[in-house]
């Protein structure tokens, strides 16, 4: 979960991107996506990631990047793994 939340929202790339890097499939992403946006939610309260009290988006957050990819930047180092996260 933790290298496709980097990948995703630190790296920037998209769902396709991070699949491809990853070689998984679009779907491993998005579900990997969701399951480490709530257990962030879970360690880190839900107004820390802006959202309500009920953990949903606050007005003008969206799910994703906002900005215009920009042409091919050099990648970060490799993400080391979390504890108990199997590469």
């Amino acid at each position: 979960m933790r290298t496709v939340l980097v990948l995703r929202f630190y790296d920037d790339l998209s769902q396709e991107e991070t699949a491809a890097l990853l070689g998984c499939a679009v779907g491993t992403v998005k579900s990997q996506t969701s399951h480490g946006l709530a257990r962030m939610r879970e360690l880190l309260g839900p107004t820390a990631l802006g959202c309500d009290d009920a953990g949903t988006g606050v007005e003008g957050i969206t799910a994703g990047p906002t900005r215009t990819r920009t042409a091919t930047r050099p990648r970060s180092g490799p993400v080391p793994a979390m504890k108990g996260e199997s590469r």
